[in-house]
């Protein structure tokens, strides 16, 4: 069993697949990263699938038991499921996403193997249209450096 430098147990990795991300939000800072606009293949300061899966491989035989899939965007990766397909079975699957690409990969990642999602906006609106909630498209996500303000603490 792996241990921390605080002596406990490590049941779970956090795997950024990509510094890549398809929004321009403050604290993303994608600058320099090049094209965005949709699934690629990895690039070359990007771990390949097959390395992703011996590391997984690796850490299982440390009872490491989940991991969790982030970024930048994860869905970048246009191997992303193949990556979860490779997942060994003794471990739980869920990844950080935007939703952006969602609509489109949903069933093929769950036929792969994942088995949650975390969904992290800073803002979401309605279409008039359908009703159904739809990514902001801005310069960068709305609301990212304006945190409301936490009231003083007593001293």
């Amino acid at each position: 069993m792996l241990e921390d430098a605080h002596g406990r147990a490590v049941s779970g990795v956090r795997i950024s697949l990509t510094d890549r991300c398809n929004f321009n939000c403050v604290y993303c800072h994608n600058e320099g990263l090049g094209d965005t606009r949709g699934p690629l293949d990895p690039q070359d300061e990007e771990m390949e699938a097959a390395d992703v899966i011996r590391f997984l491989e690796v850490v299982e035989e440390y009872d490491v038991r989940k991991v969790k899939f982030t970024g930048g965007e994860p869905m970048l990766r246009s191997d992303l499921e193949a990556i979860i397909a490779g997942v060994p079975d003794s471990m739980e699957v869920s990844m950080t996403t935007n939703g952006t690409y969602l609509p489109g990969r949903a069933a093929d990642l769950k036929t792969a193997g994942l088995q949650r999602v975390n969904i992290s906006r800073t803002r979401w609106t309605v279409r008039r249209s359908t009703g159904s909630p739809s990514p902001v498209r801005t310069s960068r996500c709305s609301g990212a450096s304006r945190r409301p303000s936490r009231p003083a603490s007593p001293r």
